[in-house]
This record gives C-alpha cells, structure tokens and sequence, in this order.
C-alpha cells in the first residue's frame, strides 16, 4: 500500500496543483433521436469549466461561446426547415461530442395530470398500435423524476428522446401520439412530443412557485400558501387517518382511488414546473397541450383551488409558459373534462366536475387558445377513459387552426355564445358551429330550463341550425339555462366535425 501511494502521490499532486479541464456536457434534451424546432433559431447549451471555449456545428452552421462564472455556456444556430434527413450535431471543447440521428419538425409539449401520461398500451386500440410501431418521424422526449422545491436545470438521468418503435412506443403518451401522427401526416413533417404528463398533480403544481408573488392573476395566494405552511401538519395527519382507513376497508367495500396525498408546500407549489418545465424552457417548441383538472376537483387536499380560483391559475399557467418561453403567442390546447361517475336524474344537484370545467372555459378568453370537451366518452366509471384516438386528433385539429393556419370548419368543440328569451322560450346559440348542430339520438338531451327561482326542469329541445330552442312546461317564463350539468351528463349533442358541445349554465 505504501509503494502505492508514492507511486501515485506525484500524480495526486499534479491534479490539486494543475486541475483537469471539466468535460463539456449537454442537457439531456439535447441527445441522440432529439427533434428540433422548425422555423426559429435553436439554441444549444451547457456546462464545462469557467471560461471554456465551446463550438458548435450542424448542419454546415457553426456557432461558439465561452462558458461564465457559472460554467454555463449558451449559442444559436440560424432556423432550418424540417424534413426526414437525419442530422448530426458537434459540441467540441476539451472533449468532443456528437448527437446522432437528429430531426427538425413541430415540437409539442403534452403536460397535464394523468390522462395526458396515459401510456399508448392501455390505450383502446393500444397494443395494435404498438405492435406495428415504425414511424421514425414521430419522436418522444420521455420525462420522468420526482418534484422539487426548486428549478432545475436539467431532467433526471432517466429522461431520454426515443424514435416511435415497438420497444419503446408502449411507454408513450397515448394522446400525444394519436395528435403527432394526425399532425405527421397532414403536414408531412417530423413531429416531437415532450411526454411531461404526471398522474394526479394539480393546476397549483406547474406553476411556479415564483408566479404565485405579487401576481394580479392570483391575487392572496402568497396568504394561501403561508396559511398551507401553518397546516400541513394537521392535514398530513389528517390524510393518515383517511387513508389507513381506506386501506382496512374490505376490498368490496373499497373505494377504487385512495384519498389524494398531502405533499409540503415547498412541492406543492410549482414542485413538477422545476422537475418537468424549468428544464425545458431553452427549447423552442410549437406549443403546448394540456389536459389536467380532476385534482383540482378533489375537495380533500387541503390547498387545492376550484371554481374561479382554478380559472385564475390555469389563465396564470399560460402567461407564466408564455413569458418562461418567450413566446408570446404560445398556443395552448387543452381537454375539458371527461364525465366521470354515474349519470343522475337529480337536475339541481352541485357538480364539483361541472364547475371545474367552467373554469377551464376561462381559459379561452387568451389568445391563441382552443378546447377540445371529453365530454362524450362511453368508460365513465373511470376518471381513465382508455379511448385517446379522438382526443388526441381533436386537439389536432385545433393545432392546424390555431398554429398553422389552416382553415377547418368547427374545428373545436362548440362553446355557449349567447341566449334569448321570447315569451316561454329560451333560445341559445352556440360558437364552433357554422354548419350547424348534429343530435346524436332522437332528440337534444341534458337541458334544463330554470326560473326566477333556480330551479332546473328538463327542457324540450329542438336544434335550428347553430342555436338550441328551449321550452319547459313547468317554466313558464325561463330565466336560466344549462346543459351537461353534471358529473356525468346524459348529452349527446355535436357539431358538423363530431366535436361535442361543451357543457355551460348561462344566465346566473
């Protein structure tokens, strides 16, 4: 041992005296079966030691940087055109690296909570699909990893960009595979999805902690938060009990989800935006789809938000993503809620499910924004419905509409545009539906007319190109409308394109 270390001791010393340059390194998003962003600038990143001297090259274009105090370093490529050649990019310092098999094409981020990260083999139709996976030209950035209390800078190592192929397509997000390959095809380019779904988070978690001060979007929720702070405690040991009774319940008795976890407020607020957004925001991407909500609905989590605070947070949301990416235009598509439940003939009954997606139509009052409604899926003993083909090219739709211009008819799911009153009957007009309105049965179903009083009646509907007629025997003089009011509502009403109508009240 002793004649070990005198021979290593000269060594030893030179490292302390004259300290190996630090290997350059690149973000996990930028490696082999990445897809890059068509039509802007790219940015390329990273970290090597103080005052390195970086070059990058691809495509016949160079750039160069010299890394800060902090040992990162940032340049810019000039924007290229997508297409299926494979690319090759070179990050040369005191090492050299090469990322491989590299496309440029429309890049979207699919974020939400669960049915967003609902992988493609428990999908309907999912292990077909999987099966005969061989498209190379729809890529996955698979994002995986726990929350934090703070922003990250790179994604856990367990992150990784995959080409869509049976070993790896079954792990994919369902919905963002259905929309990437309606949108591969129709605008014939490489697509990349950014799989960031994570089950059962809410709204509060993908905004950063940092938005929720001094932000006139979300006016007392630093209060809320110190208030959380103060309680977690109780309602930690709150969640204990509930959940150990849960779990001592006979398996029939049972109920099928245990009650929603506490976390702390340092994860609770914006814990999966530093894990699963933070790192990402160098990247230009096309857009973003979200679908997420049914925490939110949750009344057992101690600082969770519904009703008009949910819209204010999800309205927040996109500002934040928008000012993060610095992309003030970022289209953002999102899923209304599906049903959920068993439908119930009680018309005055509250509906945790219907005010959350109330909510979310707040959203719509931003710019370059789009709702596609779940509403009409058939598995509603579930808060999983396995059937992702039509929300995914729905929201595809929307995507060509919102982002790339195309000019679709009712390419959206119908929203409440405005109601008359003409003696005993209550006309509503519906957006999203020029070529008129389409029942699905014999007759509309799930509208209930109210008067002065509030309270609801079933109404007799019949359809006039985009509007709905309205008629109740037992209201004579109607003053308030809904339609779909309901954890699960007994609806079947859609426009020209099968788009349902979106459940709303008006008049309250």
């Amino acid at each position: 041992m002793r004649k070990l270390l005198l021979v290593l001791l000269p060594f030893l010393l030179f490292s302390v005296l004259f300290p190996l340059e630090a290997k350059v390194r690149l973000p996990r998003l930028l490696s082999d079966n990445m897809l890059i962003q068509q039509g802007v600038k790219f940015k390329v990143w990273g970290w090597a030691d103080k005052g390195e001297n970086v070059s990058v090259s691809l495509d016949g274009n160079t750039a160069s940087a010299t890394t800060g105090d902090s040992g990162s370093w940032q340049c810019e490529l000039p924007a290229m055109k997508g297409g299926d050649r494979l690319l090759e990019l070179t990050v040369s310092a005191s090492n050299t690296i090469k990322v491989k098999n590299i496309l440029v094409g429309e890049l979207w981020v699919c974020a939400g909570q669960s049915n967003m990260a609902w992988v493609l083999r428990l999908a309907k139709g999912g292990p077909e699909e999987v099966k005969n996976a061989n498209n190379p030209s729809i890529r996955f950035f698979l994002t995986r990893g726990p929350s934090a209390d703070k922003p990250q800078e790179d994604f856990q190592n367990i992150s990784q960009w995959v080409a869509f192929e049976p070993k790896y397509a079954g792990d994919c997000t369902a919905i963002g595979y259905f929309f990437g390959r309606y949108l591969n095809k129709e605008l014939k380019v490489p697509v990349g999805l950014i799989d960031e779904g994570c089950g059962g988070t809410t709204v509060e978690q993908w905004i950063p902690r940092k938005a929720f001060s001094g932000n006139p979007d979300l006016p007392g929720w630093e209060e809320k938060i110190a208030a959380a702070g103060k309680t977690y405690a109780a309602s930690k040991a709150d969640f204990d009990k509930k959940y150990a009774v849960w779990q001592s319940a006979p398996g029939g008795k049972r109920n099928k989800y245990p009650p929603n976890s506490i976390i702390s407020p340092e994860l609770a607020f914006g814990g999966i935006y530093h894990c699963r957004v933070s790192p990402l925001i160098n990247m230009a991407v096309a857009g973003v789809l979200w679908y997420q909500g049914e925490s939110n609905v949750a009344k057992d989590v101690y600082f969770n938000s519904q009703g008009p605070d949910f819209a204010k947070e999800n309205i927040a949301l996109i500002k934040t993503l928008r000012k993060e990416f610095g992309i003030a235009d970022l289209p953002f598509l999102f899923v209304q809620l599906a049903s959920v439940g068993q439908k119930t003939p009680d018309l005055n009954r509250a509906s945790q499910y219907a005010e959350a997606r109330e909510a979310q139509m707040a959203v719509l009052s931003l710019p370059n924004t789009a709702m596609v409604s779940a509403i009409d899926n058939e598995d509603t003993n579930t808060a999983h419905p396995v059937d992702k083909l039509p929300i995914g090219e729905r929201l595809a739709k929307a995507a060509l509409v919102v982002k790339y211009k195309k000019v679709i008819p009712d390419y959206c799911s119908p929203i409440y545009d405005s109601m008359k009153i003409s003696g005993g009957s209550l006309t509503v007009k519906f957006k999203y539906a020029e070529n008129g309105l389409v029942v699905k049965g014999e007759k509309p179903s799930g509208f209930a007319l109210a008067g002065k009083n509030k309270i609801y009646y079933a109404a007799e509907a019949k359809v006039s190109g985009d509007s709905v007629i309205l008629t109740c025997d037992k209201v004579s003089s109607p003053a308030y409308v809904k339609y779909g009011w309901a954890n699960c509502p007994d609806v079947n009403l859609f426009n020209q394109a099968e788009m349902p109508v979106s459940p709303f009240r008006a008049g309250e």
